[in-house]
């Protein structure tokens, strides 16, 4: 019999759980994001135990109808790192979900190169290229925005994914990884993917169009071209409140509009306490990069060229195996 017990976390287990390791260089997201992961129907929590010791804890998504089950926000007791506690959980997770019935595969995300011996059995299914950025001087980014008189009116606020982006020629401009992944969970291109796309704080905004001369092309076999971009934001405030984190997913490649999609987003931060911004930026295939920069720099956003923290978002890839 295994010494450790997974079960189910709590509300009352928060405190323990925030203080069990140093997660993510300290920009962790889990104190603003654990009521959500407990109301909402497809998320479930879990605590690993040992002699009434909480020394694990990991979430575990549910998507694609419940085929798929992705686990993250994961942190293992430094005293206990290496003695299974991951492993334990992990096993019972998808206990838990073959049991349900449903569950077929396991996904996990990756946004630095992990080690090919952990990962012999999964299969890279999709990825999408990191940009990570500091705002130093928020006052600064304020005013930058302020300059732009006016946001393009194309530009339109969105409650989530339109369903109509799932088909084509949307889909293949929009997500040519064939995955929709919005704060770090991958979905499948599957209209109820769309309602779980929407939780937490994210924010979506689009000018994605076809225009009339394109649109002729729809009743023939040519492949009418899609403008514009499609981006959703999601921010959290450190532990401390000493930093903001904010990452932005962008969907398509015409970046012409880019400026006032990041213009747009960056006036969440006008809310926040924060001077200290980390910014992640994570993009579709066949962006410039060099647009990506620029952009960023008009804002005098710097972009990050050193250390852990560029370390640890190399790029963004997403790991699949099927269940046992």
């Amino acid at each position: 019999m295994s010494e450790f017990i997974v079960r189910e976390a709590t509300f009352d287990d928060l405190d323990v759980i925030l203080n069990l390791s140093d997660f993510n260089e300290g920009l962790d997201y889990l104190h603003e994001y654990f009521d959500f992961f407990q109301y909402c129907s497809n998320v479930s929590s879990y605590v690993c135990e040992t002699r009434n010791q909480i020394v694990g804890f990991v979430v575990c998504h549910r998507v694609d109808n419940g085929e798929t089950i992705l686990t993250r926000a994961s942190r293992v007791r430094p005293e206990f790192q290496g003695k299974g506690v991951y492993r334990q959980m992990l096993m019972e997770i998808e206990e838990v979900q073959k049991e349900k019935g449903t569950a077929r595969r396991y996904a996990v995300v990756k946004t630095r190169p992990p080690a090919m011996t952990q990962f012999q059995t999964y299969t890279s299914v999709a990825r999408k290229e990191a940009h990570v950025f500091e705002i130093a001087e928020k006052q600064h980014v304020e005013t930058s925005i302020s300059d732009i008189k006016r946001i393009d009116g194309s530009l339109q606020k969105l409650e989530g994914i339109p369903a109509l982006y799932l088909s084509e020629p949307y889909s293949n401009y929009l997500f040519p990884e064939g995955r929709i992944i919005v704060d770090l969970v991958p979905m499948r291109l599957i209209e109820s993917n769309l309602k779980l796309a929407q939780g937490g704080n994210t924010v979506f905004v689009s000018d994605v169009q076809i225009s009339s001369n394109e649109y002729k092309k729809l009743n023939t076999f040519d492949t009418p071209q899609v403008k514009g971009i499609l981006t959703a934001s999601s921010v959290y405030c450190t532990r401390d409140f000493a930093e903001m984190v904010l990452i932005l997913d962008v969907f398509g490649s015409d970046l012409s509009t880019f400026n006032n999609h990041v213009a747009f987003h960056l006036k969440r931060l006008r809310e926040s306490t924060p001077q200290q911004v980390h910014f992640k930026i994570y993009t579709s295939k066949g962006c410039d990069c060099s647009v990506i920069d620029y952009t960023l720099a008009q804002f005098g956003i710097k972009k990050l060229t050193e250390g852990r923290r560029l370390e640890d978002c190399v790029k963004l890839e997403v790991y699949e195996r099927d269940l046992p």
